[in-house]
């Protein structure tokens, strides 16, 4: 796994997105969550039968319930505002090329964790 100098992983990496879930725990922003200290009810829905991959179902269901997308999704919401962003911003401003490469970075992340079936985003280019 790539690092930085500074020892804390690289943005979008698997260990950077542990980082701050496991950050956020410390801090107690999971406290106050629907449904906090009672077991999963696993049987109040069946499983999708057009969900891709055993447990797909289970994961969906959970993230459905709790209003939260998954990564790739959240992804593609990150990808359009930088995609907007560069698209109103002249070619010169200071930030455009450190904006491009965090973009590619995103997308980089976005093909590896997207379903199959999805067509890849393509590396921004100027």
């Amino acid at each position: 796994m790539a690092e930085e100098s500074s020892g804390k992983p690289q943005k979008f990496t698997a260990a950077w997105i542990d980082e701050i879930i496991q950050d956020a725990m410390r801090k107690g922003e999971f406290d106050n969550l629907p449904g906090k200290g009672k077991p999963l009810d696993l049987n109040k829905d069946e499983p999708d039968p057009y969900a891709a991959g055993e447990g797909s179902w289970l994961v969906n269901k959970i993230l459905r319930e709790n209003k939260v997308a998954p990564l790739w999704i959240e992804l593609e919401k990150s990808i359009r505002e930088d995609r907007e962003w560069l698209a109103s911003h002249p070619k010169d401003h200071p930030e455009r090329q450190e904006r491009i490469r965090e973009l590619n970075e995103k997308i980089m992340l976005y093909n590896l964790n997207k379903p199959r079936g999805i067509l890849d985003k393509l590396r921004y280019r100027e």
